[in-house]
């Protein structure tokens, strides 16, 4: 397979400086592959077409694990609000705070 590795890689437009020396110190033919990998997977920000709150949100790992946690807690909060009150529909009448009042009132009559 002479010729393969003879055409050169173009470089990758990325937006880490990081990345760029990671893939530059990369081997001049990889894999012995006739088509080079594509490595705008790693771009983020303007150039990938996100929107503005993820390239916002993703750009630093500290904002996103901050966003995750912010948004693990709000969805527990939302999510154990809405299954105790679908919990409390499917079981009304029969639950301590649904009949409470009945024994406190017998108990009233008997003394």
């Amino acid at each position: 397979m002479a010729g393969v590795c003879d055409t050169p890689i173009p470089k990758p437009q990325l937006c880490s400086p990081h990345l760029r020396n990671v893939i530059q110190a990369s081997p001049p033919c990889i894999l012995t592959s006739l088509h080079p990998p594509d490595y705008t997977v790693f771009q983020f920000g303007r150039s990938a077409n996100l929107p503005p709150l993820f390239s916002s949100l993703f750009r630093r790992n500290t904002t996103f694990l901050t966003s995750m946690f912010v948004g693990a807690f709000a969805f527990e909060i939302a999510f154990d609000s809405i299954s105790d009150r679908i919990f409390d529909s499917i079981n009304k009448g029969r639950q301590w705070k649904d009949i409470r009042h009945q024994y406190i009132q017998k108990a009233e009559e008997e003394e």
